[in-house]
Formats: C-alpha cells, sequence, structure tokens
C-alpha cells in the first residue's frame, strides 16, 4: 500500500461475537463499528478487541449516518433463538 492509499474500512452489522470482524480485519479491513443486540455478544466484542467501536443497540434504531462513506457494509444473518 503507498502513501496515498488507506486500508479500506467495514461497518459490520449483526456483529454477534466478531466472527466475520475478524475475517474482515485479517482481510486487511479497519472496523469503523460494530453494531449486535445482545449484550453477552457485545461484552465478548469488548473484551476481545478494546479498540473497537461497538454499538449495542437494534438496527432499527441504530443511526448510520456518521459512517456514510464506509468502504463495505456487512452483516451476519441474525441467530434465531433456540429454546
Amino acid at each position: 500500500m503507498n502513501t496515498s492509499e488507506r486500508a479500506p474500512n467495514v461497518l459490520e452489522l449483526c456483529a454477534g461475537a466478531g466472527g466475520q470482524a475478524l475475517g474482515l480485519e485479517r482481510a486487511g479491513f479497519l472496523l469503523a463499528g460494530a453494531v449486535e443486540i445482545d449484550p453477552d455478544a457485545c461484552k465478548t466484542l469488548r473484551r476481545n478487541r478494546p479498540g473497537w467501536q461497538v454499538f449495542q443497540q437494534d438496527l432499527r434504531n441504530f443511526d448510520c449516518a456518521p459512517f456514510k462513506g464506509v468502504d463495505l457494509v456487512a452483516a451476519g444473518v441474525p441467530c434465531p433463538r433456540f429454546p
């Protein structure tokens, strides 16, 4: 990467515990933010990657406007609840 290039960035939706985000990080992306509703998954994200910006909230209420211009919006398919 030359000095005029920058690493691409990604906004991760339905981030879960961060598996897809970790893969994207390994592929050279910088995480602009991770959105996840589950508090336990957010705790895992924050513990494993303290530098990541994690938003614990419902996507229906998340304001994506500050992330306009990210290179990639990635999302994990929400997992169904199991009995």
